[in-house]
């Protein structure tokens, strides 16, 4: 089982990374509606 520290980090670092590629994926749909 890994240490509820270790864990938080993860989940955060999960949670980052999701947010950035939804951010991405809104970006380019907000382009899209550009053109």
């Amino acid at each position: 089982m890994l240490d509820p520290q270790v864990q938080i980090e993860l989940l955060k670092r999960t949670w980052d990374l999701a947010a950035i590629e939804a951010s991405q994926y809104e970006d380019r749909s907000v382009q899209r509606e550009r053109f």
